[in-house]
């Protein structure tokens, strides 16, 4: 999509209407200014570069990256399902942020892979490491460690050093790996795989 609407001006308009008339004798007052006809062009030119101005507004709002307008944007919301249990509010939030809402929204339909992951996090601000329960199942092990039976392969494990992580030794027998809650990961479960387990490292 280009970055705005190519409006033309009344004088555009009105050579553009005055092209589509037969070149006769008839209508050869068409290209000169003081005449009837062209003064009649002249003014349904107006309207026409009335409605450039409107398709403009909208072309403008057609795409989130470039959408100024609050109207817009609510239609934005709604077609991407905001607010919703991940994304829980929105009057409180300023127009940059809603739009930014609206854009992790849509990137996150997109997601198919690990590296897609990554990009939805880097979106956020966020930079995550994600392996599969196979890298991590086997030793040696790194502390803290997190015991993966079988299905090993249905497992994501998510770390980032931007998380506030609990989850460190010593622990109690038997202990459950934990780690920080995020609107990531709650988008990372909207996402994933139903046969597919999330831990937060």
């Amino acid at each position: 999509m280009k970055d705005e609407f190519n409006i033309k001006t009344v004088q555009e308009h009105t050579i553009i209407a005055a092209s589509f008339l037969p070149n006769d004798n008839l209508h050869f007052a068409k290209n000169y200014a003081n005449s009837d006809l062209y003064k009649f062009l002249k003014g349904m030119a107006k309207s026409f570069k009335d409605l450039d101005d409107l398709f403009s507004k909208d072309w403008n709002n057609m795409s989130i990256l470039t959408c100024d307008n609050e109207e817009f944007l609510s239609l934005w919301e709604s077609s991407v399902g905001i607010p919703d249990n991940i994304f829980k509010q929105t009057n409180s939030l300023s127009f940059e942020q809603r739009k930014n809402q609206v854009l992790t929204k849509l990137t996150s339909l997109g997601v198919l892979t690990l590296e897609d992951m990554k990009a939805l996090a880097n979106l956020l601000g966020l930079t995550v490491t994600i392996k599969t329960g196979e890298e991590v199942a086997y030793p040696p092990y790194d502390v803290p460690f997190i015991p993966i039976g079988e299905g090993a392969k249905f497992i994501l494990v998510i770390s980032s050093k931007d998380f506030n992580d609990t989850g460190y030794p010593p622990y109690d027998v038997p202990f459950t790996p934990t780690g920080s809650e995020s609107l990531l990961i709650d988008l990372f479960q909207s996402i994933k795989p139903a046969n597919t387990l999330l831990i937060v490292t």
